[in-house]
């Protein structure tokens, strides 16, 4: 004790003491400028790497617009779904190092390594992703691309259980289109797909310094790809918007910038939120059409296993009430991968169910070309009402003959207009065509909608084929002979329509000729409610033919259904007059003796029916195409006066009360004395 508290040996503690201090004191100082140069010198380039790291964008997708029919029945909506997305800027380039994370799990892989992961859950080729990704980093590199959309229950799950192997991987919940009726519409609304490689390029191209941005489409998204669908994609897309969150090292949110949730956990990705840097998603537009669910679904049942196409609109206006095409096929099969096998089906399926028949299809349009023919002649003064020509079955031309469809029965005898259309003799046309020739009666067909795509602007519509001497000598097929002629009068030959055109031509008949531009989306309501679109009606031409002219092709179609002769008399509906014509198209080449009943079916004749109705003051007008239906008479026209029936079902009901009421008072007043004043 008395060495410890000897003087020499408390100064050399001293000392150290002193060296201890100075040296504490220097590692504070060095300490401290070091805190000082990185929070003061350098704080705010660290802070913005901070947020940068920290703070992950996550999409807001925007639902798609709704499609109403006309009386507010939902054709197209959406269902909660999952979709597998990833970040671009979160996978390194194929081979690269993984870099790691504080825990040793890695923070990013090599795209190549994250491909096979990902793509045994999900059964999807690595390779494909590998793409995708590559074509996804020529656009935004930060915001998520989908890799696989709508994933199953089964597919979510094992993604979610693998989540911390897969950096950069995310689940979106989102929204999915949903088509309530299947088929029903199909070719009408259209159906969603991918955006493609090839698209790509093009739709950044396209929305480059809009307000949607040239990332407004990535690879995964969907886009419409038919019908109206496509049309109108601008409209029904909308747009997606975005928060920011705060993640943890491993990529784990731990905060959201919303507003009113205020803490700790939150403070950076508020500064964000006061930045504006959230957008809000916006909907797309709701679409309201002016078809009708109940009569769409009865055509299409009234088609039953025939291929073929249905048109019924309004005939004053063009507004399409039911645009039918058989066979259907359900459009949610394109917004996701279509397996080859299910592809080949659809494509080499000989009815077509891909194609839209009612706006696509070309068909010669046989005796119901007719009307054109007959309206022509009259307009032209070729022909007056009571012009009469005999028909003993044959029309000959030069050594040639050709048959009106009576010829097994010796003709129609002698027959003017109004029994030429009624009982739909050729004889007739021929010797009219001839007279006329086919490039007046072209003119005159121009002028009721044919030979051009009606203007419905979905499906790039087909305008069918209106020949003429000039098409042909510029088509490279010679002059035209009169043998072309005697074809096409009869809407056989060159002559082609679809059956829009069809129902616009009978619709234009029956309103006095004007012609109206067919439309099938009414109006549009923003996300506010608000109207940022409604249709019109369009009248785009007018014929060349007198109404007095066109009141006597009327008054033919009428007796075509109401007379015995008529060609659709036993499509008559008791008190409720219509008008009509039939008409049966060749689908091949005919012998002398015709085609045989027996004949496979995708031989015989394509059967036509037009009709408007009612007969006075009409509303309507319906054109059907039954493919290879043989008779317009037995194959079309049940299908129309079908359609007739149901639209105007409570006034028939009313005219057959009154005609049984009607019955019993003359029942119950006795035969007549036959007194009158």
């Amino acid at each position: 004790m008395e060495v410890l508290r000897s003087q020499h040996h408390i100064g050399d503690f001293r000392g150290r003491f002193r060296a201890l201090g100075a040296a504490f004191a220097a590692a504070f100082a060095v300490l401290g400028l070091r805190l000082w140069q990185l929070q003061v010198v350098q704080g705010e380039q660290y802070s913005s790497l901070s947020a940068q790291n920290s703070l992950k964008e996550r999409e807001i997708p925007a639902p798609r617009g709704i499609v109403y029919d006309a009386t507010g029945n939902h054709l197209a909506e959406v269902r909660p779904a999952f979709d597998v997305v990833l970040t671009p800027s979160e996978a390194l380039p194929e081979g690269a190092e993984p870099e790691l994370g504080p825990t040793g799990l890695a923070r990013k892989l090599p795209i190549d390594v994250l491909a096979q992961r990902l793509g045994g859950l999900l059964s999807l080729p690595a390779e494909e992703i590998v793409q995708r990704w590559g074509l996804a980093r020529g656009g935004s590199r930060y915001r998520p691309m989908v890799v696989r959309g709508d994933v199953s229950p089964e597919e979510l799950a094992r993604v979610e259980a693998r989540r911390a192997f897969l950096p950069g991987v995310e689940v979106r919940v989102t929204s999915r289109r949903y088509y309530p009726h299947g088929g029903l519409f199909c070719h009408l609304i259209g159906y969603l797909r991918e955006v493609r490689s090839d698209e790509l390029e093009k739709l950044r191209a396209r929305f480059q310094g809009t307000p949607f941005g040239e990332d407004h489409y990535q690879i995964g998204d969907l886009i419409g790809k038919w019908g109206i669908e496509g049309a109108f994609e601008k409209e029904l897309k909308g747009r997606d918007g975005a928060y920011h969150v705060l993640v943890d090292a491993m990529g784990r949110e731990v905060g959201r910038s919303l507003e009113g949730t205020p803490g700790s956990d939150y403070v950076e990705s508020l500064r964000h939120l006061l930045l504006g840097n959230n957008r809000h998603e916006v909907p797309g537009a709701d679409l309201h059409l002016t078809v009708r669910l109940e009569l769409q679904r009865l055509a299409m049942d009234l088609m039953g296993d025939e291929s073929g196409a249905v048109v019924v609109l309004e005939v004053h206006t063009g507004r399409v009430l039911a645009l039918v095409n058989a066979p259907t096929f359900d459009p949610q099969i394109f917004a996701g991968r279509l397996p080859p096998d299910l592809w080949k089906k659809l494509s080499t399926d000989p009815a077509h169910p891909l194609a839209d028949k009612a706006l696509q299809g070309i068909y010669p349009p046989g005796s119901t070309f007719k009307m054109v023919v007959a309206a022509a002649g009259l307009a032209d003064g070729a022909v007056s009402p009571e012009t009469t020509f005999h028909c003993n079955g044959f029309f000959k031309l030069g050594k040639r003959r050709f048959r009106c469809w009576k010829w097994k029965t010796g003709g129609h005898g002698a027959v003017d207009l109004h029994s030429a259309i009624v009982g739909s003799c050729d004889v007739y046309f021929y010797q009219l065509g001839r007279i006329l020739g086919f490039d007046r009666v072209a003119h005159y067909a121009r002028g009721l909608g044919l030979g051009g795509p009606s203007g419905i602007g979905i499906n790039s519509e087909r305008g069918g084929l209106l020949p003429d001497s000039a098409w042909k000598e510029r088509t490279g097929r010679g002059r035209w002979q009169v043998g072309d002629t005697i074809s096409a009068v009869i809407g056989q030959g060159y002559t082609t329509a679809t059956p829009m055109q069809m129902a616009v031509m009978t619709a234009a008949i029956a309103n006095g000729g004007k012609v109206y531009r067919p439309y099938v989306v009414e109006y549009a309501l923003d996300a506010h409610g608000e109207e940022i679109y409604r249709a019109h009606p369009f009248p785009v031409t007018r014929a060349d033919v007198s109404e007095r002219h066109l009141a006597l092709i009327r008054e033919a179609m009428l007796g075509v259904v109401e007379e015995a002769g008529g060609t659709a008399k036993r499509s008559r509906i008791p008190g409720f007059p219509y008008a009509g014509k039939t008409g049966t198209a060749q689908v091949v080449a005919q012998g002398k003796g015709g085609l045989s009943s027996s004949a496979p079916k995708r031989l015989q004749d394509h059967a036509w029916f037009v009709a408007f109705a009612p007969y006075e003051d009409p509303e309507i007008a319906i054109s059907v195409l039954v493919e290879n239906g043989a008779h317009g008479s037995t194959a079309a026209a049940p299908i129309a006066r079908a359609l007739v029936e149901h639209y105007y079902r409570d006034r028939i009901a009313e005219a057959r009360t009154a005609r049984a009421g009607a019955a019993a008072a003359e029942d119950a007043d006795g035969p007549s004395d036959g007194v009158g004043d």
